[in-house]
Order: structure tokens, then sequence, then C-alpha cells
């Protein structure tokens, strides 16, 4: 493994690490009132894990609360830097008892000490272990809207562009599909081919069934934390994995002209590589309360081209340019020459017209459906997926940043 690989796998590491435990216990200095701190540190002090591990530390320290919390927590956190009595001051009206703000200041340090803890132990502990251990952390008893407000801020921990999300909509399909405990998600997985096979004895093994360089290890991880995360609140997540089968047929071989192939063999190629898919991603999945479906797109569309003005001439000129550049760097379709301008606009807009189809095709079928975007460059191909939806569009997690 290279220095680099290795470093980023590190990097990705921390960066779970620090959702998880920013959706468990936030920073402090993201909480703004009394009312939110206390409703933290009730939650908080329903874990017996925690609490233990507090006790342990004031134990060996020999310090009382107040102690501990004005010169001990901080020494571990580098996230709050104020007295935490200054903090409490702030928190409670002018007038309040000095013991009001010393005790609520001790809440404070427990909470700083307790996030360190549990940042400490998660870079010790196999996940997935680690959060067996903290068992009881659930969903509290409240309000159906109010839970659902709670699920879209654990889901926001995860988004890289939290900015570019919904957050009515995200609501909506959180609140949807809550009553069944479940959350409903999809993504999208591209079928591994290698075009120059068109022009071979066998044009049909263009379609490569080995899923082994699919990068699949890079989002599925994130889901499945995302899903250990929520079966805490007692959640399941409802996953569909759509392998985009149809982009020969609907938006390339019209344009273009590819030989011509053996519908037939081709499906059973398609097949395989969705039986491959399935057994990679279920590796992952084993130990998650994942409920995991993975289709191929033919099986819900045969793959028309849709031709529909409601799509923008920008748009258009952005995609092709962008086909253009993967077309001629990766040597897309050998056997052909290298389109023009105009053909590559003409691909583009039946790309972005079926993005825009799946979309609203997806809506249709499954209920209260939330996108975690794994594809690049993540707004535009979710503009492309919300171009037919500008009332009610999907809302989108987005796995990673670009």
């Amino acid at each position: 493994m290279s220095t680099e690989i290795k470093q980023f796998e590190l990097k990705d590491e921390a960066d779970r690490i620090t959702d998880i435990v920013d959706t468990i216990i936030p920073p402090l200095d993201t909480i703004t009132n009394f009312l939110d701190l206390f409703e933290i540190y009730q939650r908080v002090s329903g874990i017996p894990y925690l609490l233990d591990k507090v006790e342990k530390f004031k134990r060996e320290e020999g310090r009382d609360k107040l102690l501990l919390q004005n010169r001990y927590v901080r020494r571990w956190s580098a996230e709050y830097e104020d007295p935490f009595v200054e903090k409490a001051r702030n928190f409670l009206p002018p007038d309040s008892p000095r013991k009001d703000v010393f005790i609520l200041s001790g809440y404070m340090g427990v909470l700083v000490l307790m996030r360190e803890i549990f940042r400490t132990d998660l870079h010790k502990t196999p996940f997935p272990q680690y959060l067996d251990a903290i068992g009881g952390y659930i969903l509290p008893t409240r309000p159906e809207d109010e839970q659902a407000a709670w699920i879209c801020d654990v889901l926001g921990r995860f988004n890289k562009l939290k900015e570019e999300t919904d957050r009515n909509r995200l609501y909506e399909c959180v609140k949807e599909t809550l009553p069944s405990g479940r959350l409903h998600v999809f993504l999208f997985n591209c079928l591994s081919l290698d075009t120059s096979q068109l022009w071979s004895e066998s044009p049909e093994s263009y379609i490569l069934t080995d899923t082994a360089g699919n990068n699949v290890r890079g989002w599925i991880e994130k889901v499945v934390t995302i899903a250990q995360v929520i079966g805490k609140y007692g959640l399941r997540l409802q996953v569909l994995v759509v392998i985009g089968d149809t982009d020969q047929d609907t938006y390339i071989d019209p344009v273009v002209g590819l030989p011509s192939v053996n519908g037939q063999k081709v499906n059973m190629y398609k097949e395989e590589y969705r039986r491959n898919l399935v057994n990679q991603l279920q590796k992952y999945c084993k130990d998650a309360p994942i409920d995991l479906t993975v289709i191929l797109w033919n099986s819900i569309d045969p793959g028309i081209a849709y031709y529909n003005e409601k799509i923008s001439q920008e748009m258009v000129e952005e995609e092709a340019q962008r086909i253009r550049e993967n077309w001629e760097a990766n040597n897309w379709y050998p056997g052909i020459p290298l389109p023009d301008d105009e053909t590559f606009r003409k691909i583009a807009y039946g790309k972005i017209c079926m993005y825009a189809m799946q979309g609203k095709t997806i809506t249709n079928i499954f209920q209260g459906m939330i996108l975690l975007q794994n594809e690049f460059p993540p707004v535009f191909r979710t503009n492309m997926l919300n171009a037919y939806l500008q009332r009610n569009p999907i809302p989108a997690i987005y796995l990673f940043r670009s």
C-alpha cells in the first residue's frame, strides 16, 4: 500500500469518528441555549458506559466535579477554551443564583469529558463493537415531527455539503417513512465496462462481471456507518442500490451508432454483475441494520431516450464538455471517430433526460426516498435527477465533498 493511500484511509477513518462523536455529543460551542444543553446531558446520561468512564476518571484524579470541569477537562478539549462558568452565565438569566451557574457548568464539564472519552475510545476500538458497548442510545419517545427533525440532524452529521441539501424535503421524507421504523435511501452504481470489446468477436463481453474495480468500498463504509448510528435510535436503513445499465441504449447508441449485440447475452452479463455486486456489498453490511436491495435500472425502465424541453442549455453545455473530456481521456468507444461538439451535446442532452426520468420514476415507485449522493460532480448529478421534480425534489445527503 502506498503512503498516499494509507494517509487517505486514515483521514477518512478520522472523519468518520468525528461524524459519530458529533452526532451523539455535539461540540460545546455549537450548543446555544440551556434547554438544548440539558436535553443532550439527559440523553447522554442514559449511556451507562460513558458514565462509568467519567466516574473512573474522577476517582483516579481524586477531584470533585467542579475541579474536574474547570481544570482537567479543558486539558483534554481544545474545542472550548473559556471557563465553563462563563459559558454557563450566558445560558442563564442575569439574576440566576451562583449555585445554578456552577451546576450548569458542571453539566458542561461532564459533557466535554464524555465527548473526549468517546473520541479516544473510538480511535482504539473497532467501530461496530464500540457501538454495542454503548447500547441503550435510542431515539427518545417524542412527537413524530420532533423525531423526524432529530433524525435530520443525525443525517446532517454525515453530509459533506449540508448547505446544498433541501432541509424541508429531507424532513418530509424522513417523516414519511419513520412510522415504519426505517429510513429509505438510494444510491447509484455504474456497470464495469470495457467498450473496446464491442468490436471483438464477443461484443457482449464489453460488460465486465467482476466488481473488484468498482470502488464500492469508498461509499458503502459510509452507508454502513449511517446505518449503525441510526440503528441505535431503533431504526433500520432501507438501502436501494440502482445499477445504471441503460446508458448505451438510452443516449449513446441512438446518437453515435454502436455495433449490434445479442440482447439476451447482454442481460446475462448484467445479471451476473448484479449478483456479484450483491455479494460484495453484503460482506460490508452483514452486521449492520441494513435491508439491502440491488436492482438493474433496466428492470424498472427498458432504456428509452427521454427528451424534454425542461432541460436547461447551460446544463447540456456543461455535461457535454465533461463527457468529451472523459471520452478522450479514457478512450471510450475506440472503434468510432471522436464525435464533434454537436454530437456531444446530443449525448449530454439524452443523459440528463435519462437522469431526470430516473429521479421522477424513483419518487413515483418508492416511498420517501433520500439520495445518498456518491457520484461526481455531486451537486450537478443531484440537479440532473431533479430536473423534472422542481416542486418536490429528491433530498440528498452528500457523502463526498467533491
